[in-house]
């Protein structure tokens, strides 16, 4: 009965000794979690350079498009006689744009409705279509409530701020409808503004 409680012992303790990690099985652990490891880390670094990459091609674009504006802006102001939209040119078309969930005018765009505001007055036959838009994240019934506002907006600063005759501006309601771009929301949240005569 001894020899089999000691056999029995001697398995037992055998099992117990062969779970128990050896210097080896460590160190193979080790290297396997350092691989992965340093994979995870050249991962990490690849994303971090496309970010940095992403926002400086970003800010070059923002600084490219803010260049343009401001020319445009140096150029209708020392040109005058740009106000003077001709006969055979009926439709000139500006857009204010607006951030997310948002009915105010952003500060960039006010130097925008100036120049709208001073093409109205030098050419007193032609009126302004107001077309407010969103983008297509919410109800239609809170899209058109949205677009609206929007609309009303650039109404309200049209003749509070620049004492433009309501009877030649007129608002359309588009909510979601008629989108720019079917990809990026930002073009899609903004008002129109149509010359006619």
């Amino acid at each position: 009965m001894k020899i089999y409680t000691v056999i029995i012992l001697l398995f037992l303790i055998s099992c117990k000794m062969s779970q128990v990690p050896t210097k080896r099985t460590v160190s193979e652990a080790t290297l396997r979690l350092k691989g992965r490891v340093d994979k995870i880390d050249k991962k990490i670094s690849e994303l971090d350079s496309k970010i940095v990459l992403l926002e400086d091609n970003d800010k070059k674009m923002n600084d490219s498009i803010k260049s343009i504006e401001n020319n445009f802006l140096e150029y209708i102001s020392n040109n005058t006689n740009t106000y003077h939209i001709e006969k055979n040119d009926m439709t000139h078309l500006f857009a204010i744009f607006f951030d997310f969930n948002r009915v105010v005018i952003k500060k960039l765009y006010h130097e925008r409705i100036s120049i709208i505001a001073k093409i109205l007055k030098t050419n007193p036959d032609i009126n302004i279509e107001i077309v407010g838009h969103t983008d297509k994240v919410g109800s239609e019934k809170t899209n058109i409530d949205i677009s609206k506002k929007r609309a009303e907006s650039v109404l309200k600063e049209l003749i509070e701020g620049y004492d433009i005759n309501p009877d030649r501006l007129s608002i359309t309601i588009k909510g979601e409808t008629d989108p720019l771009s079917k990809i990026y929301d930002d073009v899609n949240r903004r008002v129109d503004l149509i010359f006619s005569r």
